[in-house]
């Protein structure tokens, strides 16, 4: 019996996780869940799942989820959380927390020696040097969520780092896949959130329609397989039935296809590194009638390619990337940015920030928070979870 602690159980990674953990209840317990605000579907969440601990990020809403919960220590703050991943019964900590608000619970984690199950992205983006390098310190393993890295990290246990020609993201493109660049400018939050695929949080899925969801994960892979990113590849796959591909010496492909549903790449997170059969309906791949792939119209969505140089430049402006993104998303949510200015938006706070080459873990915190300061961006009110 796996115990596990959910840092966002109200999201849709963390509503999905849970739903995992009913079907296998025999393989995984729910040891401690934590939310943003929303108590009301804790509070559900709590009576199904009996966790010994609960965390509320808003200290009023903890206050009271106190009231209505019994059994169950409610812990409040940024503090709660982090005593959360103190606690020597755990097995394994699910960073499901969107953005760059989750880096300080993966370090954290790592630092007391926890396993994570990772689907805060940001985390690697922002200060995956110094979030590996810490994770081979302290023999923690680090085992992706995310569909494509999922893919990545089984495909790449059967090759040699010197076997692998090229690791290739799939992404499905998006809403806008078949839009032209000029209708760009008139597109409402509404259009952005109607993903042909896949249901996510509505911060992810406009990164999904900016394709900067896959400029992240270009800079993710790049640290969590220690890929040269001149050997990472996109490619547009509509159906999303595909989740990665790596390419050896020898001119061979290899893939790794499942159906569009995070339930699988999760319950591969959860259960590592062992094997547990999915109750979940397989990919019947009699049933799949088209694959098809092009290339990314970088024209068209410029913050990819951009991704890509701010990788490589690496430093303190993967950090940059990430919180201006946030930013940016905030404002075309509020009707304040168009979509089609995004791109310049980060770039122009990208751009404003000092380059910091070889950046701690405390340089990127304050890279962050100088960022958020400027814009007068809430942290606990706005971000995360």
């Amino acid at each position: 019996m796996k115990r596990i602690i959910i840092l966002g159980s109200t999201g849709s990674i963390g509503k999905n996780t849970l739903n995992i953990i009913r079907r296998m209840n025999k393989h995984f317990q729910v040891l401690a869940l934590a939310v943003k605000n929303n108590i009301r579907i804790l509070e559900r969440q709590i009576h199904q799942f009996h966790p010994k601990y609960a965390a509320v990020l808003d200290i009023e809403s903890a206050a009271r989820l106190r009231k209505k919960v019994r059994g169950v220590t409610v812990l409040e703050g940024e503090e709660g959380i982090r005593s959360l991943l103190e606690l020597k019964k755990a097995d394994l900590v699910v960073n499901s927390i969107i953005g760059s608000a989750g880096l300080q619970y993966t370090h954290k984690a790592i630092r007391e020696q926890l396993p994570v199950a990772l689907a805060n992205k940001e985390s690697l983006v922002m200060a995956g040097k110094i979030i590996m390098k810490l994770a081979r310190k302290n023999k923690v393993p680090i085992i992706p969520i995310d569909s494509e890295h999922s893919a990545l990290f089984h495909l790449l246990k059967r090759t040699r780092p010197d076997e692998i020609e090229k690791i290739i993201l799939t992404a499905s493109g998006g809403p806008f896949l078949t839009w032209r660049k000029i209708d760009l400018v008139n597109v409402t939050p509404w259009d952005a959130l109607r993903h042909p695929v896949w249901r996510m949080g509505s911060k992810i899925t406009v990164d999904s329609a900016t394709m900067l969801n896959k400029g992240f994960e270009i800079i993710e892979a790049h640290h969590l397989f220690d890929i040269d990113f001149n050997k990472i590849e996109v490619i547009i796959h509509p159906q999303s039935i595909i989740h990665s591909m790596i390419q050896t010496i020898d001119g061979e492909i290899y893939a790794q296809l499942s159906p569009p549903d995070m339930r699988f790449p999760i319950l591969s997170a959860l259960s590592f590194p062992e094997m547990i059969k999915n109750p979940l309906k397989p990919l019947g791949v009699e049933k799949i009638h088209r694959l098809s792939f092009q290339k990314p119209d970088v024209k068209k969505f410029p913050l990819l390619s951009y991704a890509y140089a701010i990788g490589k430049k690496g430093g303190n402006l993967p950090a940059a990337l990430t919180v201006a993104d946030e930013i940016a998303v905030k404002l075309f949510f509020e009707r304040k940015l168009k979509f089609s200015h995004i791109f310049n938006k980060i770039k122009q706070i990208v751009e404003s920030v000092k380059f910091i080459k070889n950046p701690d873990i405390e340089d990127i915190f304050k890279t962050e928070r100088d960022i958020l300061t400027r814009y007068s961006y809430s942290a606990q009110n706005d971000r995360g979870f």
